[in-house]
């Protein structure tokens, strides 16, 4: 039986994890892209969300945006989203890849 643990490539893993808050200035590229995927056009940061038949608003605000490096050196955005219901119960999940 051969094993496949010879051929495995450990990731490089730095010590300590980055975060740090951000606005839509200072990744352009990334907010492009979201607003791109989500359809959002000139700036737009009004969107709908169908969730099982129900249609929720919400805001994003472009102004609170947090960065986040792993120790593998993924990089994450957390946007900021204001609810318009303001139902402290509702949270969304938006997966653009």
């Amino acid at each position: 039986m051969s094993s496949c643990t010879d051929q495995m490539i450990e990731p490089e893993i730095i010590p300590t994890r980055s975060i740090r808050d951000l606005t839509y200035k200072d990744v352009p590229n990334v907010v492009s892209q979201l607003q791109e995927g989500l359809g959002l056009r000139g700036g737009n940061d009004r969107l709908s969300v169908n969730d099982e038949g129900r249609t929720y608003g919400v805001i994003i605000d472009w102004n609170r945006i947090t960065e986040l490096i792993d120790t593998v050196g993924n990089i994450n955005y957390t946007f900021a989203v204001v609810d318009e219901d303001e139902d402290p119960y509702t949270f969304h999940n938006f997966n653009y890849r």
